[in-house]
């Protein structure tokens, strides 16, 4: 017979190495914190309500009692990937930053399964997480029409946005990618945000098909025919290709 001490203690244990996830109550909450990032999801929009924080893959969040009830969600440390079906199936956004309100991406109370995903950007958790301070209104861009009042992206050279004027999910690069269809943002980037450098930008992967070269930001990518139609990118340098003329 085992004493009933030692089973209280085995239960315990297997409790802490198998649950990705607790929810918590109230504003400051408490949980499972291993791993290098995390995600917190939130009942209401703004970041209030019941919590859920999230440090490995749900699969289905009907186990936390928290199935379809997101609306808000706040990330700290690297890229979530996030499904209105379970087993990480549907329609599914890659996030990375802060999102007050879900309902932007058609997600409000819709979210089934979630899971980290930071290895496919290819990026340093810590270099993005920088202890939260994505929420300090002075490190947002100031350029006009940046939308920095919902987010900042850090010192990303380039940002790519699904929708123009900076608007809507978007992508930091921070270097070559030879095809964006691995980051589910093939052909949909209408502006863009450069920060520093000059950069590649092809309608096919593997930096091939018509090119252009960007050195500045770009409200609407329409202005060079590339509206939703941008594969591949990477930095270009910083000399101008000859006979590079730029519609501005």
């Amino acid at each position: 017979m085992i004493p009933l001490k030692k089973l209280a203690l085995g239960v315990a244990a297997l409790t802490t190495f198998a649950m990705p996830a607790m929810a918590q109550y109230g504003a400051r909450g408490h949980g499972y914190s291993g791993g290098s990032g995390s995600a917190v999801i939130y009942q209401h929009a703004d970041f209030r309500g019941q919590s859920l924080r999230v440090t490995g893959p749900i699969a289905h969040l009907s186990e936390y009692r928290f199935n379809d009830k997101a609306s808000s969600i706040r990330i700290h440390g690297g890229s979530w990937e996030v499904c209105v079906d379970p087993n990480f199936r549907g329609r599914c956004e890659i996030l990375s930053y802060r999102e007050d309100e879900l309902n932007e991406f058609r997600l409000n109370d819709k979210i089934s399964s979630i899971r980290p995903v930071a290895d496919r950007w290819g990026r340093n958790d810590r270099r993005y997480d920088r202890g939260g301070r994505y929420d300090r209104d002075d490190r947002y861009d100031r350029r006009p029409g940046y939308d920095r009042g919902r987010r900042g992206y850090g010192n990303a050279p380039m940002i790519l946005f699904a929708d123009p004027q900076f608007r809507g999910n978007a992508l930091p690069v921070n270097g070559a990618i030879p095809h964006l269809n691995q980051l589910r943002f093939n052909d949909k980037v209408s502006s863009i945000v450069i920060n520093s450098g000059v950069w590649e930008v092809c309608t096919d992967p593997n930096y091939r098909g018509r090119c252009e070269i960007i050195d500045r930001s770009v409200d609407e990518t329409g202005y060079y025919r590339l509206n939703d139609n941008i594969t591949s990118v990477r930095p270009a340098g910083y000399n101008r290709r000859p006979g590079y003329n730029r519609p501005f």
